[in-house]
Parts: C-alpha cells; sequence; structure tokens
C-alpha cells in the first residue's frame, strides 16, 4: 500500500465558462484509499468522501442541447503540436 496504483481527480465540465472545475477532496488519512476489490479504479473511489453541497446553494447545471449549432473542428494542421496524435500526419495522401 505504499505504491500508487492510480490518480484520481475530481472534475466536472462548466459549459458556461467552457472550463473544467473541480473541488477539494480532503481525506481523513491524508490519502486516497481505494474500496478493496479487483474492479477497475474508477469503481472503487470513496466517492461518499467528496464534502456534501446543498443543491440550493449549487448553481444550476445545464447540459449542452444536443442539437445546438456548434463550430466545425479545427484540421488537425491547426491543433497545437503537442496534442496531434503519435504518427505520420504530414502524408500528402491524406
Amino acid at each position: 500500500m505504499d505504491k500508487p496504483v492510480g490518480y484520481a481527480l475530481p472534475l466536472r465540465w462548466d459549459m458556461q465558462q467552457s472550463s473544467w472545475q473541480s473541488c477539494k477532496w480532503s481525506f481523513r488519512r491524508n490519502h486516497l484509499f481505494l474500496i478493496p476489490g479487483n474492479s477497475p479504479a474508477g469503481l472503487r473511489l470513496p466517492l461518499d468522501t467528496i464534502p456534501y453541497v446543498d443543491p440550493k446553494k449549487e448553481p444550476p447545471v445545464f447540459e449542452q442541447d444536443l442539437f445546438a449549432e456548434t463550430g466545425e473542428l479545427p484540421q488537425i494542421h491547426q491543433l497545437p503540436t503537442a496534442n496531434k496524435p503519435a504518427g505520420d500526419f504530414n502524408r500528402s495522401d491524406q
């Protein structure tokens, strides 16, 4: 139990600000310990330890309209180089 087996970050997407949000996740023993089992780590997270927020105090969450107009995706050569997948994408036959 002294070696990390994975990493977790509580995240949610904020549609109004178009950014990721997180919250403070504190633990009684200062570390995250998975619930015992052989399931993937994401299914063994102690989600009940995330601080409770009264829904009346939480801003409303609106899901994106699946039929709303969106802009076109950028071409692969317009993406920053750090986000390009590995491989040869500079071939002329593509």
